[in-house]
C-alpha cells in the first residue's frame, strides 16, 4: 500500500466522521448526507482497489 492510499484512506475516513457528526447533531441537510454517502463510496472502491492489487501479487 503507498503512502497516497493511507492519506486518501485517512481523509476519506476523517470526512465521513465529520459528516456523521453532523447528521447525529440533527442536522439533517441533503449535503451532508450525500457527502457522507460519497465518503462510504469512495472508501469501499479503495478498500477493493487494495484487496484486488493484493490477489494480483500473489
Amino acid at each position: 500500500m503507498s503512502k497516497i492510499d493511507i492519506v486518501l484512506i485517512i481523509l476519506l475516513t476523517l470526512n465521513a466522521g465529520r459528516y456523521l457528526t453532523y447528521l447525529l447533531q440533527g442536522s439533517a441537510s441533503t449535503y451532508y448526507m450525500i457527502m457522507l454517502i460519497l465518503n462510504i463510496v469512495g472508501l469501499i472502491i479503495v478498500g477493493l482497489t487494495f484487496m484486488k492489487k493484493k490477489r494480483q501479487e500473489t
